[in-house]
């Protein structure tokens, strides 16, 4: 749990909606990772790291320290929402990136401004000289 002890609008606006040791209505409520949850979000979303997205759904409902009907619900539903962006990010490629071999890998940064610019004029001069475009 962070040390948000500071001046900022937000965490004022915070400790006037609770105070201060108080625990949020997600820890009043008692809110736990079952395993019977662990094994639905395992067989769902295989690729999703559950442990940090659990952390970050405690986290996110700590500091706005609202109350939910159904925290199991709430967090299936984070759970479809990570899941879903998560797939999106993989889908999501730059229209103005060109990735050279090596690039591909997990964890590579694509090539951006003059660099993308140059290995975009390279790709077509091979696909040019092969004969023209795929």
């Amino acid at each position: 749990m962070a040390d948000v002890g500071g001046g900022s609008a937000g965490s004022s606006a915070l400790a006037a909606q609770q105070p201060e040791g108080c625990p949020a209505p997600i820890d009043d409520d008692g809110f736990a990772l079952t395993d019977a949850m662990r094994r639905w979000a395992a067989a769902t979303f295989p690729s999703l790291d559950v442990e940090y997205e659990t952390d970050q759904f405690i986290s996110h409902f700590r500091g706005e320290g609202t109350r939910r009907r159904s925290w199991p619900d709430e967090w299936q539903k984070w759970m479809r929402r990570s899941a879903k962006y998560a797939s999106e990010r993989r889908q999501r490629q730059p229209s103005n990136v060109i990735a050279l071999p090596g690039q591909t890998l997990p964890g590579s940064q694509p090539l951006t401004g003059t660099d993308a610019r140059v290995a975009g004029w390279l790709a077509l001069a091979d696909q040019l000289q092969e004969g023209g475009p795929a």
